[in-house]
């Protein structure tokens, strides 16, 4: 097995559908997501932690640290990616960081994935039009709080993230 999932359609061609394990192609290199997210929670600083991957508008597949921190930090990226530097491979180390108050879980009490990945996409790459940063906002903050838009932009996003949550 390959753990790649495909479906052969009649016509004889095959469209892939994705993996059947948490892995990544990470330019050029794959990654184990699960991987990144143990050495990432192995951290003193971290209670709880998950990995997304983001496909950046004409760039290529980027790896986002979803955190939520022990005890509030000011700056709790760089020390986490010193961390994950001397654990793993350049290429296994996120190129972006989101910092929550806590991860989304679902109805069973597991780690609501499609959730993050829906926040993560909502906040790195929405407000910066196709640019990711770094980010370290309340999971109940919307991201136009801090950028000074509108009422109308804000409630647009508050809803945008309520959506992306619930679906």
């Amino acid at each position: 097995l390959t753990g790649d999932r495909a479906l052969e359609r009649p016509d004889g061609t095959i469209e892939f559908l994705g993996r059947i394990d948490r892995q990544a192609k990470i330019a050029g290199h794959r990654v184990e997501l699960t991987a990144v997210e143990t050495a990432l929670s192995a951290s003193p600083l971290v209670a709880d932690a998950a990995v997304v991957v983001l496909t950046i508008p004409s760039r290529e597949k980027q790896l986002v640290a979803c955190v939520a921190l022990a005890a509030p930090a000011q700056n709790a990226e760089a020390p986490l990616r010193e961390w994950l530097q001397v654990r793993l491979s350049r290429t296994s180390t996120p190129q972006h960081w989101l910092f929550l108050e806590r991860l989304p879980i679902n109805a069973n009490g597991k780690l609501d994935r499609s959730a993050l990945q829906a926040i993560c996409e909502t906040r790195l790459i929405g407000p910066s039009l196709g640019h990711p940063v770094s980010a370290a906002v309340p999971l109940d903050e919307t991201a136009a709080e801090t950028n000074g838009a509108t009422d109308e932009i804000k409630i647009m996003i508050h809803l945008q993230q309520i959506w992306a949550i619930l679906l």
